[in-house]
């Protein structure tokens, strides 16, 4: 009987229907609500068609937001691998994340299907499908965005269940714009009449307001909010209001004592995580001013107040790098570092929040961020140790740092040389600093350390040279494993000399777009490098750097970056991210964009791909302009 039963389970297989995917086979193609549905996967001639071990994770939805993560078993039989996923009463559709480490299978038709009762899915099932066309499925699984199918499938959708349309308007209208403009204007003004004559309550009138802005009427969004503020004195657009108000033109004691009065005004308990969140980006721009104080008690209560740990610890990091260069406020930068190696460090320790869930699809690649940030500001730590004039505490955090990131910092292998001579352990020098070339972490000064204790029988430059060919090699072949193509997400922005610039203008040219801000210590250590850079290209009409302003809540974004440009000699074209209109702590390109943190660089095709994600920048000139060099180069040899 046992035989019997396995040779029927390999039957099934055997007449498996193909579901959207070459490589992806259910084992029914209308599968149940709320019963298992066994599956097949082979990776051959996929991404992962050369690795031996292979997960999978599904995303589980009931609606378009918030799908449920799920881990999936597999059983390797052959090349093939199996597995069996449990759906619950509930789930309207489930999208499969096949991976290995942190590569994940970018077939761009996904793996996806809906759960169906009596042979027909909800009409939620369906319209979840077209918001996976519509971008949602690109950014989890690369699926190719497919607007048209995106929309038709909402039209589906809202036939059988009319209320659709009005549950997921603004989807609607965002898809029907990209198809048609006009039409999504009249459905857009059509709405604001169905809730202008309800009842004008908050939630309606922030629909209106809402569809005001999808029209891009200010004046009828400002008009609308006028009534919001005095009908809802207490409510999330007068908060938004006053909160804005609050960070223009007053000291960091005068803010803190006007956010303090808006809390108690508007009855906002600090206890409460929904009440929180309201003001949760405000106290992160608090902190932000009182950096200019140099009170660290104020710094760390507020942004202590940020909800997610590795945000406050890239706060911290930031904060305290310039003192490296400039030696100044030393001891407040240390405390600030420490702050930053203490929560990175804690955070490793910890399950990966639910939040990052999204971004990160094993908690190996979500910590493997995570730990290179970590030894980041271990770097950070260790240099300003160092500035301290404490060479025997440096060189003990220095000599673990160095090793732990492979020796792959130039400054923190500076550091390791210059405090092993400080330490008087100069014959360990020529043996550091050839694993350093090698490791592609060297510099003029390494070079020069080398050269001091260099004792071969042919000519230095001739032995250099051949620890920089080596080295080369090494680097080319590492950002080779690291392209990707994924379409970049479109944007229209306003750059300083108030010209408008967009990606789409851009097509069939390389673009390096880097994300930055006034307060980045690290952006503004890149700086100079980039300038190299971009001087390299300036007569390359195929090459475009676009260095976009993103996270500035600290006043006007626009007089901030303006008063720092003209202190420098840099010829960047600057553009300004523009701020979400839901949610002024929010910016709409860097949102769209993702990055775990700034300075991040995306680099994109001439197709609108983006082929490399860079977070953080070589710590030398000629690393980061090296590093650039050997991207475009590995773009326009790309196939």
């Amino acid at each position: 009987m046992m035989k019997k039963t396995t040779t029927l389970f390999f039957m099934v297989f055997a007449l498996l229907v193909k579901v959207h995917a070459q490589t992806l086979k259910f084992s029914s193609a209308t599968p149940e609500m709320g019963k298992p549905i066994s599956f097949e996967y082979n990776p051959k001639g996929g991404t992962l068609g050369q690795y031996s071990e292979i997960k999978c994770v599904a995303k589980a939805f009931t609606g378009i937001d918030n799908p449920k993560s799920m881990a999936v078993p597999l059983v390797k039989d052959g090349n093939s691998y199996k597995g069996t996923f449990m759906p619950t009463d509930s789930t309207n559709l489930a999208l499969f994340v096949f991976y290995a480490g942190e590569t994940i299978d970018e077939n761009p038709a996904g793996y996806f299907t809906k759960f169906y009762q009596n042979g027909t899915a909800k009409p939620v099932a369906v319209f979840t499908e077209g918001y996976l066309y519509a971008g949602l499925g690109n950014r989890l699984t690369k699926l190719k965005t497919n607007n048209a199918k995106a929309f038709e499938l909402y039209t589906k959708a809202i036939m059988a269940e009319p209320k659709l349309k009005e549950k997921y308007l603004n989807e609607y209208l965002v898809s029907q714009g990209l198809l048609n403009g006009a039409k999504a204007n009249e459905t857009a003004k059509q709405y604001i009449g169905v809730y202008g004559k309800r009842e004008a309550s908050e939630q309606n009138l922030n629909k209106i307001v809402s569809l005001y802005g999808f029209l891009k009427d200010q004046k009828g969004e400002d008009s609308v909010n006028r009534v919001l503020r005095l009908k809802y004195p207490r409510g999330a657009v007068a908060l938004k209001f006053t909160l804005d108000s609050i960070f223009k033109g007053k000291d960091a004691y005068e803010k803190e004592a006007a956010l303090k009065k808006t809390i108690a005004d508007f009855g906002i308990d600090l206890n409460k995580k929904t009440d929180l969140a309201k003001v949760a980006g405000a106290f992160i721009r608090m902190g932000i001013a009182f950096l200019s104080t140099k009170n660290a008690d104020k710094v760390e209560e507020y942004i202590d107040k940020a909800p997610m740990k590795p945000t406050r610890a890239m706060f911290y990091n930031s904060f305290a790098t310039p003192s490296i260069k400039t030696k100044n406020d030393l001891e407040f930068a240390l405390r600030l570092s420490k702050k930053s190696l203490d929560l990175a460090a804690s955070v490793m320790k910890e399950e990966m929040p639910e939040y990052y869930k999204d971004y990160y699809y094993t908690k190996e690649g979500y910590l493997k961020v995570q730990r290179g940030a970590y030894e980041s500001y271990k770097n950070t730590y260790a240099a300003l140790l160092a500035a301290s004039g404490k060479d025997a505490e440096a060189l003990a955090m220095v000599a673990v740092a160095a090793k732990e990131n492979n020796y792959e910092s130039v400054e923190l292998n500076e550091r390791y040389i210059d405090l092993l001579i400080k330490n008087g352990k100069s014959g360990e020098v020529k043996g550091y600093v050839e694993q350093f070339i090698k490791a592609g972490a060297s510099s003029p000064k390494l070079k020069e350390n080398l050269k001091s204790v260099y004792q071969g029988t042919v000519s230095f430059e001739s032995y250099y040279g051949a620890l920089e060919k080596e080295a080369l090699a090494t680097e080319e072949a590492q950002l080779a494993k690291e392209m990707i193509s994924m379409p970049a997400p479109a944007f229209t922005l306003m750059n300083l000399k108030g010209e408008k610039v967009s990606l789409a203008s851009l097509k069939g040219k390389t673009v390096i777009v880097d994300f930055w801000a006034t307060w980045c210590g690290p952006c503004l250590a890149s700086f100079p490098g980039m300038q190299l850079a971009v001087n390299k290209y300036k007569s390359d009409p195929n090459v475009v750097f676009l260095f976009v302003n993103t996270w500035e809540w600290n006043g006007d974004q626009k007089k901030l970056v303006k008063d720092w440009y003209a202190t420098k000699k840099y010829t960047f074209n600057i553009l300004f991210d523009s701020k979400s209109k839901d949610n002024p702590d929010e910016f709409d390109v860097v949102d769209a964009y993702k990055p775990p943190g700034i300075p991040t660089k995306f680099v994109i095709d001439g197709k609108g791909n983006i082929r490399f994600k860079k977070v953080g920048a070589p710590e030398t000139e000629e690393g980061i302009v090296r590093e650039i060099d050997i991207m475009i180069s590995l773009i326009k040899n790309s196939k």
